[in-house]
């Protein structure tokens, strides 16, 4: 049996007393995956804004934020994806000064050099949907990142499919008020 000091002793009550150091909370677990954030609202110019127009503006910066995914290997558009990318061409088509960046970004799975051409092939294949929407292509921008960026950092499956995505940035003006 091991001694125990009273300098020990009463370290060891103090610390239990006093709580020692707090534990970090492990984190939640994701259970519904947003790859993309909502844009930060425009700071307020001190006028009453339209709740209803402010509440559009909210739902449109989301459609065009919303990312869209790739199977294993593909840069194929799923159907989910042409539907995502027919509802942000909708919203460009009304609002002419906006222009939009497609961050195309894969797995880990693969080199670096063909990651970066599968994440460019991805990219310019929302691109071609969106100018066959009619969005001009001088209002789209395509950028592959590759795996560089990955949305989340695990090496399973779950990670791996939310990995494989094109995101969206927009550039412009506010959006309009139609």
């Amino acid at each position: 049996m091991q001694r125990i000091s009273c300098t020990h002793l009463i370290a060891l009550v103090a610390l239990t007393a006093c709580g020692g150091k707090p534990k970090p909370e492990a984190p939640a677990p994701v259970t519904d995956y947003t790859p993309y954030s909502t844009p930060a609202r425009p700071a307020s110019d001190g006028r009453d804004r339209n709740p209803a127009a402010t509440t559009e503006e909210t739902r449109k910066a989301a459609v065009l934020a919303e990312a869209i995914y790739f199977g294993y290997d593909q840069a194929a558009l799923s159907a989910a994806a042409r539907s995502t990318l027919d509802a942000k061409a909708a919203i460009l088509k009304t609002s002419p000064q906006l222009r939009l960046v497609i961050n195309g970004h894969t797995d880990e799975r693969g080199s670096d050099e063909y990651n970066l051409a599968l994440g460019m092939r991805r990219a310019a294949a929302a691109r071609r949907h969106l100018q066959q929407a009619g969005v001009s292509a001088s209002r789209i921008e395509v950028v592959s990142y590759g795996e560089e960026r990955p949305a989340m950092q695990s090496h399973d499956e779950q990670a791996f499919a939310a990995n494989r995505r094109d995101e969206f940035v927009v550039a412009g003006a506010q959006m309009s008020q139609h």
